[in-house]
């Protein structure tokens, strides 16, 4: 069972530490989900951006030898590579939050399984790919305003992945939620964020 209680009011150096000490107390099971769900596709979109940028600086010294089709082979890999590692970030936040989850719900760290881990995991997934599209969307919109209206919007959805798995909100509650918890907390949340 986790020493650290997770529902209640912090400061902000208590966050900083209790984020530590959560870490410390769950390194076991929260780990063993990152590393076998996220470890490979960090490597496999590591190898491919690598390989694309190398035969992009190949092309380059080859001059206008390069024909098209290698030069969208190239294309292919580097955005390949981009997106794998998008879709990593967003499993890393689904395996985070799912640990959160079964904590705050009373499993103790040593019956957390990896199944326990990735339930809802397809559901979690695409919601969480929403998110990131309509968060990021609003905040370049935002940031095309002007930079401080990009981080506004940012920090005052930046809750609403955690709401979506934590509290199981459905996708615009998680939103609106995120939206009216940082009202009086925006550079509490802010910092937090930083």
């Amino acid at each position: 069972m986790s020493t650290i209680e997770l529902r209640k009011g912090r400061e902000f150096g208590e966050i900083i530490s209790d984020t530590f000490g959560y870490v410390r107390t769950h390194f076991k099971s929260l780990a063993k989900g990152l590393v076998l769900y996220s470890l490979p596709m960090i490597i496999l979109s590591g190898i491919l951006i690598g390989s694309g940028f190398g035969d992009t600086f190949a092309m380059a010294e080859m001059g206008d030898n390069a024909e098209f089709s290698e030069a969208a082979s190239l294309g292919f890999k580097i955005i390949a590579g981009f997106f794998l590692l998008m879709l990593t970030f967003v499993v890393i936040i689904q395996i985070t939050f799912k640990h959160i989850h079964l904590v705050d719900s009373g499993v103790a760290t040593n019956e957390i399984t990896l199944g326990m881990l990735t339930q809802d995991f397809t559901r979690n997934l695409f919601g969480l790919i929403g998110l990131s599209i309509v968060i990021g969307l609003a905040s370049m919109l935002g940031f095309l305003l002007f930079v401080i209206p990009g981080i506004y919007v940012a920090t005052k959805l930046s809750l609403a992945p955690a709401l979506y798995i934590i509290e199981e909100e459905e996708f615009m509650d998680s939103l609106s939620k995120s939206w009216d918890l940082t009202k009086d907390y925006w550079w509490f949340t802010f910092g937090v964020s930083f």
